[in-house]
């Protein structure tokens, strides 16, 4: 009698630490992910309709609001986008639009 309790002791203390060594592996494999996007969201299209010379309004009216602002005088926005897919390297990418003093883009950097 003895022996069953501890068999089925030892028994439970294997399966839990069976589940606690093997939970995060089955539960990348098993359960599907979805893609991860921050910031962001542009593509080339949208960066095509950019111009130097634009105001912010009409950079707002495509890209819409940037992600970060300069903290000393908001005259470049940064837009960044980043994609963390499963199994692979974080994708990100980076758009730079500096303004001058009277809103008006004076340089693109991607």
């Amino acid at each position: 009698m003895y022996n069953i309790y501890i068999f089925k002791y030892k028994l439970i203390v294997y399966c839990i630490l069976l589940f606690m060594t093997t939970s995060c592996s089955i539960y990348k494999t098993v359960i599907p992910h979805n893609y991860l996007n921050q910031g962001n969201y542009f593509n080339k299209t949208e960066v095509n309709k950019l111009y130097i010379g634009m105001t912010k309004q009409k950079v707002l009216s495509v890209l819409g609001t940037p992600m970060l602002t300069d903290q000393f005088g908001y005259n470049t926005w940064y837009y960044i986008l980043r994609q963390e897919h499963r199994y692979e390297s974080i994708y990100q990418k980076k758009l730079i639009l500096t303004f001058n003093k009277n809103d008006i883009l004076i340089k693109i950097t991607i």
